[in-house]
């Protein structure tokens, strides 16, 4: 049995980066980059204005001002301004030659074209060029995600087509005679198949593939006929249940037979000590214990950087700081252990009442996940901890 943190190293260390793709900027929310982005000119391009108003010479601002012309954003000014003389200037648009302030509409009066300030401000309400971006400055840099706000940026380069990572598609297949899918009925002795629209939807979310192939009863032959199914398809694969050491797991063994490479099959964790992650064959495989939490925990912590790591990303789960509102005890401290919490009001912390691996009903009800470490059986009312954020 190994640690969760050499779990997580090793399957880090054997991510791959996938290639490279060009895609329209359209589609390319939440991939990957895969080059650096560098300002092609400056941003804004020019000296323009940020507010409607009247673009205008400091020195002319205590006297009355004739109006010229009016100046839309994407028009160059035909003209200078001369002394005592200014132009309507609508937002975005770009400042006349002479221009260093533009008085805002609501604090000037007009009449019969002739300007005269109310309100004297300091702000010029000039967006300078080169302020935001400067011409050949990093961007958006290689293996960053492509958030909406980095949709903007690209755009705002002309970056489209964009290069990205390939998506990796990634295949689910559960395990289980006791399995049946939400949609038929649902005999006595028998569960819903839960694992397998969670671990889809979680693919989904980091930007991935989903693929999924079914159930396959309890016995060799039908797990590895989904088995070759998903290979000539999937850059991974994730199998629900059948890897702990019962009499009707096969998992494992049926994986070593098809060439995949255990690198290991028990994990020093709680909830998903039988997890088990091999290679071969150019394909990635993991193995999941069949109780939701573990499912849900270990795709989380483990598999999910692994699946940014191969599109080049060093993924790092958000977290924060909070005070614990009440005492998280537990009474076994062999293994680390990763346990559902949510916010009070006032933000500090308290866990959701949780009954162990099979309770996947606690963490659609919390916002983070606390750690437990070895070694560790109370974290103390009012002491502060790390949530890490779902």
């Amino acid at each position: 049995m190994i640690t969760f943190d050499e779990a997580l190293s090793q399957v880090c260390a054997a991510a791959v980066s996938l290639p490279v793709e060009r895609i329209a900027l359209a589609d390319a929310s939440g991939r990957i980059l895969f080059t650096d982005v560098i300002a092609r000119s400056d941003l804004p391009r020019c000296d323009v204005s940020a507010m409607d108003g009247f673009a205008c010479r400091r020195e002319d601002l205590s006297g009355p001002m004739k109006v010229g012309e009016t100046i839309p954003a994407g028009r160059v000014p035909r003209e200078p301004l001369t002394p005592g003389q200014c132009a309507r200037i609508m937002t975005g648009a770009m400042l006349p030659v002479g221009a260093d302030i533009v008085v805002m509409f609501e604090e000037a009066k007009e009449h019969e074209g002739v300007v005269t300030v109310v309100k004297q401000n300091p702000k010029t309400n000039i967006r300078y060029q080169g302020e935001d971006i400067k011409k050949g400055t990093l961007v958006l840099g290689k293996g960053e995600r492509i958030t909406p706000a980095a949709m903007a940026m690209l755009a705002s380069e002309g970056c489209d087509p964009v290069e990205v990572y390939k998506r990796p598609v990634v295949g689910i297949i559960a395990t289980g005679d006791e399995l049946v899918e939400p949609s038929a009925p649902c005999p006595d002795a028998h569960i819903f198949n839960s694992n397998s629209c969670q671990l889809m939807a979680q693919v989904a979310s980091t930007g991935c593939v989903p693929v999924y192939f079914g159930i396959a009863p309890d016995n060799p032959e039908a797990i590895l006929s989904l088995l070759n199914c998903a290979i000539p398809q999937c850059d991974v694969i994730i199998v629900s249940g059948g890897v702990s050491v019962g009499d009707f797991d096969f998992v494992s063994d049926v994986l070593s037979q098809r060439g995949i490479t255990l690198h290991f099959d028990q994990v020093a964790v709680k909830p998903g000590k039988h997890t088990v992650f091999g290679t071969g064959l150019g394909k990635f495989v993991f193995g999941l214990p069949g109780n939701p939490v573990s499912t849900f925990i270990i795709f989380e912590m483990l598999i999910k950087p692994f699946l940014y790591r191969l599109r080049g990303h060093a993924f790092a789960h958000q977290s924060v700081p909070a005070r614990l509102s009440e005492e998280i005890t537990r009474k076994k401290s062999g293994r680390i252990e990763f346990l559902p919490v949510c916010f009070e009001p006032d933000g500090s912390l308290r866990q959701t009442p949780y009954r162990g691996s099979a309770h996947i009903h606690a963490y659609a009800r919390s916002q983070g996940i606390v750690v437990m470490q070895k070694g560790i059986k109370t974290l103390e009312k009012d002491s502060w901890t790390k949530v890490i954020l779902l």
